[in-house]
């Protein structure tokens, strides 16, 4: 009996102590905590996209915020800086009429893809 009460004080100090070392870290993203709603350019761009992933990126020292839609024909992916300002985009049914002022497009793509951090996820929920 002793052993069992000491092993269900432990367990319970266990749990305690694990649930509060779980806590989850918010989102910081260009000097701002939950960026979807904080920056105030990415939650207007934010209010007409359906599906499409939302990653950060450190490139050259310098931040950028990615918004990709999914995979298929007409996908794109937009480059913005921290202020908002369209910076490359890359895909869709013509790359070749896409802007992008970045240094090195080539190597911040092939960087991109190894390096990218899912901010969140957009998704058309239909009510």
């Amino acid at each position: 009996m002793k052993k069992k009460l000491s092993f269900l004080v432990v367990l319970f100090f266990l749990t305690l102590t694990s649930q509060n070392s779980c806590t989850k870290e918010p989102t910081c993203v260009c000097g701002v905590e939950n960026p979807e709603s904080n920056l105030q350019w990415l939650k207007i761009a934010l209010e007409t996209i359906f599906n499409a992933n939302i990653y950060q990126i450190v490139f050259e020292n310098k931040e950028y915020i990615i918004i990709a839609d999914f995979p298929g024909p007409d996908a794109i992916s937009v480059v913005y800086d921290c202020d908002g300002t369209k910076m490359c985009e890359y895909g869709g049914i013509n790359p070749g009429g896409n802007i992008c002022t970045l240094n090195n497009p080539a190597a911040f793509w092939t960087f991109f893809e190894g390096n990218k951090k899912l901010i969140f996820k957009c998704r058309f929920n239909p009510e």
